[in-house]
């Protein structure tokens, strides 16, 4: 989806992705920690754009990055309309998946952020205190359909 915002320079920031990557036979989430904060919160693996690097791309690069999963463009798909942060959008982005590439047992390492890896089912998720506000409110209007989610494809995730 193309967004435009007048008085925005094209030049800021070009944005975040939010990626919520959903097994249906685990029924378990994907989720990732970075270690290396103060007080780690638990949260859904995102990221900032790139510079001429489309959300769906950036989407994909960030996943793998953060937790070794591989997906293709025609499995991700916009869950929600991009959120306006103020300075920037956030992309939402979701796939069912039919399994889940090894899910790391040690720590991935991605820029200077140390990540761990975890699947958690949605009650899991809801009932963490230490997860990500931000993310736990955009799952939950997912969950109870306070906003209209798009439809997600079921796809299998290849490994790299």
């Amino acid at each position: 989806m193309e967004v435009t915002v007048k008085n925005r320079d094209p030049y800021d920031d070009p944005g975040a992705v939010l990626i919520i990557l959903y097994n249906h036979k685990e029924g378990k989430v994907l989720v990732v920690q970075n270690t290396k904060h103060l007080r780690p919160k638990w949260k859904f693996p995102a990221g900032h754009i790139k510079h001429g690097e489309s959300p769906l791309v950036a989407a994909i690069r960030e996943l793998w990055e953060e937790t070794s999963q591989v997906v293709g463009e025609n499995c991700l798909r916009e869950l929600l309309d991009p959120i306006d942060k103020g300075n920037h959008f956030l992309y939402i982005y979701g796939a069912i998946v039919e399994d889940f590439i090894e899910i790391s047992k040690g720590l991935i390492k991605d820029g200077d952020a140390l990540l761990e890896t975890k699947l958690l089912s949605p009650r899991e998720i809801l009932g963490l205190v230490d997860f990500l506000p931000t993310h736990r409110k955009i799952f939950k209007n997912i969950l109870f359909k306070k906003t209209t989610p798009k439809v997600i494809p079921q796809i299998q995730s290849s490994a790299r």
